[in-house]
Parts: structure tokens; sequence; C-alpha cells
């Protein structure tokens, strides 16, 4: 598709031995996120894009020694390996969403209820004040400051943890939140705040205790008590913890997948994904609802995990392998940080 000069952006980036030329376009396009935890570098490029530039992206692998020596890729690829790479590891749709925060005002709201339901409080205290808050930890702090920006209140650093809290106190704008929130929490414990919140602010509660696969609750829900996790090696696991085991049975319920277990060492549930078809479904839900929180990261290499499985990387006599192997070292530094 052609393409004004205005709208045409090229970058090129000289990373150890590759680099890559990246070109914004109308059309998402061709498609290499590199190996070794470079995906992150590239999402955090294009993040600094004008809001007003075309968000669609096409990458081009360029390999060579020399950052100042560079081939366009169409002409370098001389194996079928490589050119099933390229083809496959693709920068997705919910990807340019979560880049550009596509999402509409309700998915929004219930991808925010849902992060309630995990990590917030509706709080109404002895002078009859009321307030919202969300918690989370340091490396989401950007989160909270969406939040804040469609829904006002103050971010502050937590004292003594490593962790920010959004909070909003004015009537005004806490009417607002619950007003949203409205019918789309799904918790017990955040039943009960509802209603005393509702009480103060004369609105009437709306109890729901319906999860759908067709909003993005879970993804909000996820976000705040969700674990992408790798178990031996190249076990991929998808969990959710809770105190609550109904909420984790009417997750289990809703998309037909997973195991529940009792942990002792928190005297909690858990909710298990390890098989790689059950694990591929609750991507599929995640291309559609984006997380939003450093967890979008770790579903990127998750996804990518996937596709080297599936391809056999992880066996011990194929070439390839040392590509899984990068990749899940990164992924557990990550989450040592």
């Amino acid at each position: 598709m052609a393409v004004q000069q205005s709208n045409l952006l090229n970058y090129n980036i000289a990373v150890c031995w590759d680099s890559l030329d990246i070109t914004c376009t109308r059309n998402v396009s061709a498609n290499l996120v590199p190996e070794n935890g470079r995906e992150a570098a590239i999402l955090g490029l294009i993040r600094r894009f004008p809001l007003d530039v075309p968000f669609s992206v096409k990458i081009n692998y360029i390999a060579d020694q020399s950052a100042g020596n560079q081939h366009n890729s169409n002409n370098m690829l001389g194996s079928s390996e490589t050119t099933r790479d390229i083809s496959d590891l693709t920068l997705s749709k919910s990807d340019t969403k979560e880049i550009h925060g596509l999402d509409n005002d309700e998915n929004f709201n219930y991808w925010f209820a849902g992060l309630i339901d995990g990590d917030g409080t509706l709080s109404v205290y002895k002078n009859n004040a009321q307030a919202c808050e969300i918690t989370l930890g340091e490396k989401d702090v950007k989160t909270l400051h969406k939040i804040k920006e469609r829904f006002h209140g103050s971010v502050l650093k937590r004292s003594k943890v490593r962790a920010y809290r959004w909070r909003v106190y004015k009537k005004l704008y806490v009417t607002n939140v619950v007003n949203l929130i409205n019918g789309k929490l799904l918790t017990d414990s955040k039943h009960v705040q509802l209603v005393k919140i509702c009480n103060k602010l004369n609105i009437e509660p709306i109890i729901n205790n319906k999860i759908s696969k067709n909003n993005s609750w879970f993804t909000g829900f996820f976000d705040a008590e969700g674990y992408f996790s790798i178990r031996n090696n190249y076990t991929l696991t998808i969990s959710v913890g809770q105190k609550n085991k109904e909420i984790l049975e009417e997750i289990q319920k809703i998309f037909g997948i997973g195991h529940i277990y009792y942990d002792k060492s928190w005297n909690g549930y858990n909710y298990v994904i390890t098989d790689l078809q059950e694990i591929k479904t609750i991507l599929a839900y995640f291309e559609q609802y984006p997380l939003k929180t450093i967890k979008h990261t770790d579903f990127i290499t998750i996804k990518r995990l996937v596709l080297f499985i599936e391809r056999g990387y992880h066996l011990k006599d194929n070439p390839l392998k040392y590509r899984i192997d990068n990749l899940i070292k990164i992924f557990k530094i990550r989450k040592k940080i």
C-alpha cells in the first residue's frame, strides 16, 4: 500500500551482531521480534512514536557483523528455516492495541473492575468520606498513572514496600468511578464494599456474579492476581491465586480448562494451566483483551515460547535449541529484578 512520506519513519538500530530496520506504515506487515529478549526494546521504541503517526509496524531482520554494513533482509534469506522464523514471529494486534491504547471505554471499565477485584479497595471512612484505591508493584507505576489520567486522584509511593498506590477521594470523582464499575465487580469481598459505598453515594448497587469471556474483566483480574512462569525447563504455566476458591471455579468453568489446587503455604488456591493447547486458549483471550501491566511483556515472551516448543526447539538435538534456552534465561532474569 502506498504511504505518504510524512507517515514514514525509519529507524536503524545496531545491537551487538544484529540490527533492525523498523518502518512504521499504515498496515501491519512482516514480522520479526528478535531473540534474546530484545522484543521489549523494540516495543519501547514503538511506544515513543507520536500518536498521530500510524501505528502499524513492519520489522525486517538484518543479519550482519557490522552495524554499518546493512542489507535488506529480503536479499539475505537463504534458508527455509530463516524464512519460517521471520514469517511466524509477529507483532500481534494486541501489541499495537497495548502500545496505543485503542481499547474502547467499556473494555477499559471492565478491565478496571477486574483490577479492583484483585488489587483494589472501595472504602467508607468513619467520617463518611469515600475513596477508591489500587496498589500495584513499582514496575506498574505507569499503569496507575494511566488510571489517574482517566479518573483523577493521586499516585504515591507506599512506604517500606516496593509499590505505588492510586487513590481518588473527591466525591465527584469517586461517584464517577463507582458508576462505571457498578455491575462489573465479581468477587464477594468487593460486592460487600460496593454496597457500602453505593449506600453513601445514593447509588443503586448492581451485584453481578457472571464471568464472561466477552469482556476484559479477566484481563484486569489477571493483571492483579495472575502469573506467567516456567517450570521444569520447558513447562509453561499460567496461574491465578486467590483465597476465594469460588471465583477461580467460575473462571475455570467459563474457559473450560485448567485445574485448581489448594496451597497450604499461604492457605489459598491456585488456578493453574500447563497444557500447551489450553495455554493457547488463554493467550488468544489476551490477544483480544490485552494486558495493561508489565505482564504484557511476559505475555509476548510466553507466546514466542509456545511457538518455539511447537517447532521442537526445546528438543535436545535441535540446532536452534539455544534460542529457546536464551529466551527462558532472560525471562527468568527479568522475573528476579
